[in-house]
């Protein structure tokens, strides 16, 4: 109940853009699913625009090391901390 309440909340400040119908076969019946969707653009634009939340995006590449007493040691936190990016 409480994720419909919230669903509902969200719902109204974000209008759903578009809906699909999604089928899938199940156990040789076809189940259809609805799906709303927003456009990514359009959503990470609005979340660049909140001066809330625009100061927290980390935009680059991080190594991060911890300290075990004696040495550092590289961790992987976070997908942007990971090999790929260097």
């Amino acid at each position: 109940m409480e994720v419909r309440v919230t669903s509902e909340i969200v719902s109204s400040q974000f209008p759903v853009d578009s809906k699909h119908v999604i089928s899938v076969p199940y156990k040789k019946e076809e189940i259809e699913f609805n799906v709303h969707t927003w456009p990514l653009w359009d959503w990470a634009m609005d979340l660049l625009q909140d001066l809330l939340l625009a100061p927290h995006f980390v935009w680059d590449a991080q190594c991060l090391y911890k300290h075990d007493g004696a040495d550092f040691t590289r961790f992987i936190h976070e997908p942007w901390t990971a090999d790929h990016w260097w």
